[in-house]
C-alpha cells in the first residue's frame, strides 16, 4: 500500500525540502517557481503569511515619488539675479550650468569651479539644495558670478518649469536664476 501524500509532506521541514527539490530541478525554471510553490503549499494545506514592512518614516534617497523627471536634465544659466549672463560686463570663463538627476544629485560648473551636492523636492514645486561641495581652482577671471550662483542655490526654495526653461525663486518672488535646457548633440557618424 502507498502511504498518502500527507504522510510524506507532514512536517514543515519536509514541505520546504520538497519545494527546494522542485526549485533545484532542471525541469523547471525560475519563472515557474512562485506558481509551483503556491500549488505545493495549497495541496499540502500549509498556510503562509506575507509580512510587508511598515512604511518608513525616513526619507529614501531613491524614492522617485516626488521626482519631476522633466527637471532631470542639464540646465545652462542665462540669467542671474535679474541680469542676463550675456549682458554682464565681466563675462565668465565658462557658462555656468547645473545638472539634476533622478537620484537627487545636483552637479555643475559655477563659471570656474565644479560643484556637487543634492537637492530635495517637496510638494507645490518647492526645492531645496544641500550645501554644495566645490573644487577650488584659482580662477584668473575671478568674477562674482560664482559666489552669486552658489548663493542662489543655497537660498532658492521654489522652482517654475515651463517648456525648456527652469526658474529658481525665493519665496515665489522675483527670479533668482533662469536656466535653459541644454540640447544634447547628436553623435556624428565617422566618415569611411
Amino acid at each position: 500500500m502507498i502511504p498518502p501524500a500527507s504522510f510524506f509532506l507532514g512536517s514543515n521541514v519536509v514541505k520546504m525540502r520538497f519545494v527546494q527539490f522542485i526549485y533545484l530541478s532542471k525541469n523547471y525554471t525560475m519563472k515557474f517557481f512562485p506558481l509551483l510553490t503556491l500549488a505545493v503549499l495549497s495541496v499540502t494545506g500549509a498556510s503562509a503569511t506575507i509580512a510587508f514592512p511598515a512604511p518608513s518614516t525616513t526619507r529614501n534617497n531613491y524614492d522617485t515619488t516626488l521626482i519631476n523627471l522633466k527637471l532631470c536634465k542639464k540646465w545652462r544659466l542665462i540669467e542671474l539675479n535679474g541680469q542676463a549672463i550675456a549682458d554682464m560686463a565681466e563675462r565668465p570663463a565658462k557658462i555656468p550650468y547645473i545638472q539634476l538627476d533622478a537620484k537627487r544629485r545636483a552637479s555643475g560648473n559655477s563659471s570656474c569651479n565644479q560643484f556637487f551636492g543634492t537637492y530635495e523636492l517637496n510638494p507645490n514645486d518647492r526645492i531645496t539644495f544641500s550645501p554644495m561641495g566645490m573644487t577650488r581652482m584659482a580662477c584668473l577671471n575671478d568674477t562674482n558670478i560664482e559666489a552669486d550662483f552658489m548663493q542662489v542655490l543655497s537660498s532658492a526654495d521654489s522652482y517654475v518649469l515651463r517648456n525648456d526653461t527652469l526658474v529658481l525663486n525665493r519665496a515665489r518672488m522675483a527670479p533668482l536664476a533662469r536656466f535653459v535646457k541644454v540640447k544634447s548633440m547628436p553623435m556624428k557618424k565617422k566618415k569611411k
